[in-house]
């Protein structure tokens, strides 16, 4: 299988355009000046979606392959997809736009004057300058002003038109629980060295479970929280389906639905050591589904590996005994993994994507 244009490793050009002007609702005016931004010059244009971000093939790439009568696949690029479902919440951010907006002039006053900014150091808090083309960044930012306690930064900021009332709080914090794991998300794909691929199922099946979660939980951010599962369902509804989550048929598909069915996104996850199949075991996927994907799993490393090494399983006794070994090793790393899951019960102290690839606090 030729791989044409994988998820690239490191953030390009391109992929930096998908964080482009991407300001969460209130935050507006933080930004004072245009020529602090990096350059975002971003099409929105979603039919782009269809092609990774990184090497785009040329007609010689694409003839190549096809010499080579290899099988094409084109990756959709995840976190470009993922800043449009973030695109997708903020535009439903405008009915908190009071309260962000008044953390943006809070952050904004912090970083201007220098006796508020060392009376907060001298409490050990700090608020961290927000970056016109990172949404995560202005999300940190708010993230930490809610952190801070209402007494002291309203002592500290006396400015009355910035008192954050107990209904402000009430709805910053349900607008950090929402955005927290798009927000890692975001950030781990962001690293360099990162390869992104094998983030993709252990992301979206985090997030999309996390939601679920909000939206029975919430009280002030409902619509941000619909607009946010809608747009994930629309644009890896194929994946989820992949998973045997149901997507239901009035929901809208987008560029990337089917894209992102491939099978690929549940080898590549197999694959990274720290996933393995701890991402399925501890997710919240029904049990006998959890054993139909891991077998289904199983059964494609062991065929892409005879294809790989081009064996046919299907011929000689010797390739039969082969394939048998393999799929008797990928079986013997699924139980290890499952033995190291169900005898882990480790319960996070925090939300986090992966929190059970976290080590075992002393």
């Amino acid at each position: 299988m030729g791989i044409l244009d994988s998820e690239s490793a490191t953030p390009t050009p391109n992929n930096l355009s998908a964080f482009g002007e991407l300001v969460i609702p209130g935050f507006e005016l933080y930004f004072i000046s245009k020529d602090d931004s990096e350059d975002s010059n971003y099409d929105p244009d979603e039919k782009k979606l269809k092609l990774s971000e990184g090497h785009r093939p040329n007609d010689d790439d694409i003839q190549n392959s096809f010499d080579k009568q290899e099988e094409l696949l084109w990756l959709p690029c995840f976190i470009h997809t993922l800043q449009l479902a973030v695109k997708d919440g903020l535009n439903e951010s405008e009915c908190i736009r009071p309260p962000l907006s008044k953390v943006a002039e809070i952050a904004k006053l912090s970083h201007k004057s220098i006796t508020t900014a060392e009376k907060l150091q001298n409490e050990k808090f700090s608020i961290p300058e927000a970056i016109v083309t990172r949404w995560n960044s202005q999300f940190l930012t708010v993230s930490k002003v809610v952190d801070i306690p209402n007494t002291l930064l309203n002592e500290r900021t006396k400015k009355t038109e910035l008192l954050l009332s107990t209904k402000d709080l009430a709805v910053l914090r349900e607008f950090v629980s929402i955005f927290t794991l798009f927000a890692e998300a975001t950030t781990r794909t962001q690293a360099e060295q990162s390869i992104s691929i094998s983030l993709v199922g252990p992301s979206i099946l985090a997030i999309y479970y996390d939601l679920e979660n909000e939206s029975r939980i919430c009280k002030h951010t409902k619509p941000l929280c619909h607009a946010l599962m809608t747009s994930l369902l629309a644009r890896f509804g194929g994946f989820l389906l992949n998973l045997e989550i149901p997507v239901d048929d009035h929901v809208k598909h987008r560029n990337t639905f089917n894209l992102f069915s491939d099978d690929i996104f549940l080898v590549a996850s197999f694959l990274d050591g720290q996933f393995r199949l701890r991402w399925i075991i501890q997710s919240a996927l029904p049990l006998d589904t959890k054993d139909r994907l891991c077998e289904k799993i199983k059964n494609l490393v062991a065929l892409w590996a005879f294809q790989l090494i081009g064996c046919n399983t299907d011929n000689q006794d010797g390739n039969v005994t082969q394939a048998e070994a393999t799929t008797s090793t990928v079986g013997n790393v699924l139980l290890c993994t499952k033995d190291i899951c169900d005898g882990g019960g480790l319960t996070p102290k925090r939300k986090s994507l992966f929190s059970y690839c976290e080590a075992p606090q002393n």
